[in-house]
């Protein structure tokens, strides 16, 4: 039982992690880049906007070629958000600079 309790306080900050998005700008095995519908059903991801710490800035722009920077569709998507005030997948901030926050990358 002492194995198992060492194991896992070891183990654990290594099994989980409280970042949805990852340093590589995926979520779910998904690129946060490119073609994004906002819809209000279906979405792929549930999104909060805050102007604190966010998970990813988010620019808009026609020509997305990099993580964070996002054109706005209404067919022929790459993934799918849904706008919402609690329980996201990950929260943006919008920005003249994209990409990932600081912390996402620190960790």
């Amino acid at each position: 039982m002492k194995t198992l309790l060492i194991f896992l306080l070891v183990a654990m900050p290594f099994i989980i992690t409280n970042e949805p998005v990852a340093k590589d700008c995926k979520c779910e095995n998904i690129i946060l880049q490119g073609r994004v519908r906002i819809t209000t059903f279906g979405e792929d991801f549930r999104v909060r906007i805050t102007d604190i710490d966010p998970d990813i800035r988010v620019h808009i722009t026609t020509t997305p070629i990099r993580c964070g920077e996002w054109d706005t569709v209404s067919a022929s998507e790459d993934f799918r958000i849904k706008i919402v005030d609690n329980a996201e997948d990950f929260s943006i901030q919008f920005s003249d600079f994209p990409g990932l926050s600081t912390r996402v990358i620190n960790q």
